[in-house]
């Protein structure tokens, strides 16, 4: 296990991630060992690799809704809600979509709460942009606004410091706290009750002018609380002063558990009830109402059952999930040089 791995190394040393770093493509065919990549793209796609193999042998027809009640969706998942609201007649048409992490723009905001204030900013929806309301049946002004219908467990934050256009950096300091409320981002009809506190737990960092070239680092902070610069092989103790002080790129944040809270990873994740069948106007994608599976509805405690607990190691989960991922011939030929020094 990782676990034993660490104790087991000498003082000052490091463990290679070969067991990942190996099966790279298994994750993300384009990618290349020692070229330079976008960090939350290769997040999304690792998250999207653990999803895979989570469905491994299930029926790919199988409703949507259920699909994303999987350990990644548990740990990572949340639901965004769209709302367009008809200024005529106040008619509201809700659409909703997966939510696995927040990408906010910092271009005007120079903390958080700025930035996302400005992504749940309502939109006015005028002349050329104007809405066809479904209760009125005619092309009227409204407003849209984006919010979070379902919180997630971990909150991943992704700083859009990289333009798509010259791959330049906005390399200036946002303001991140070490303690995040959410409660002023969630859906007016959603039925989160709380806790809507948030705690740093994690920041990676871009060092560099441009996409095209830089190295990435990371700050963690312990179960004891004590944060630790994590570069390459280096690793030091650092204060809550320097971390807040990075520029960061991803901000992971854990949700802190409310006063009674029994929440393991071992539990279902509660799905938006009737009001999440959304509609079909366009504006968003569409989650529908989940079916029966074989004409019942599944038991609440097998409704997307994890296929690991919290207390799996994750590392050693990891590579079973992309060794299943593997494909056939390449498992035939191991078996065939594994048979064959057998016999030597």
């Amino acid at each position: 296990s990782h676990v034993g791995r660490a104790l087991s190394k000498r003082e000052n040393s490091s463990i290679s991630p070969k067991s990942i770093v190996g099966r790279l493509k298994l994750v993300a065919k384009h990618m290349r060992i020692g070229r330079q990549e976008d960090a939350h793209e290769f997040l999304r796609l690792l998250v999207d690799a653990f999803q895979r193999s989570l469905l491994h042998g299930i029926d790919p027809k199988i409703d949507r809704r259920i699909q994303e009640t999987t350990l990644a969706h548990q740990i990572f998942g949340g639901y965004l809600q769209s709302q367009v609201k008809c200024s005529r007649c106040s008619h509201e048409s809700n659409t909703f979509e997966p939510l696995l992490d927040l990408s906010l723009d910092i271009q005007a905001g120079s903390t958080i709460a700025k930035a996302l204030r400005s992504f749940t900013r309502p939109e006015m929806l005028t002349k050329d942009n104007r809405y066809k309301c479904e209760k009125c049946s005619k092309l009227v002004e409204a407003t849209k606004q984006m919010t979070v219908y379902r919180l997630p467990r971990t909150l991943t934050l992704q700083l859009k410091r990289f333009s798509s256009f010259g791959g330049g950096k906005i390399s200036r300091h946002v303001e991140f706290p070490l303690s995040l409320s959410m409660k002023g981002y969630v859906s007016a009809n959603s039925p989160e009750r709380g806790p809507y506190e948030y705690s740093l737990y994690a920041v990676l960092v871009h060092s560099g002018g441009s996409c095209r070239s830089g190295h990435y680092y990371s700050f963690v902070k312990s179960s004891a609380g004590v944060w630790y610069e994590l570069n390459d092989s280096s690793v030091r103790q650092v204060s809550e002063r320097t971390v807040l002080g990075q520029t960061a790129y991803l901000l992971f944040y854990e949700r802190c558990p409310g006063k009674g809270d029994s929440r393991s990873a071992t539990k279902p994740v509660e799905k938006p009830a009737a009001e999440l069948r959304a509609t079909t106007n366009g504006h968003g994608r569409d989650i529908p109402s989940a079916k029966p599976l074989n004409g019942q509805k599944p038991a609440d405690n097998d409704y997307g059952k994890p296929v690991a607990t919290a207390s799996d190691d994750m590392e050693a989960l990891l590579e079973k999930k992309l060794r299943l991922a593997e494909p056939t011939e390449s498992k035939e030929k191991t078996k065939k040089k594994h048979r064959k020094n057998k016999h030597r």
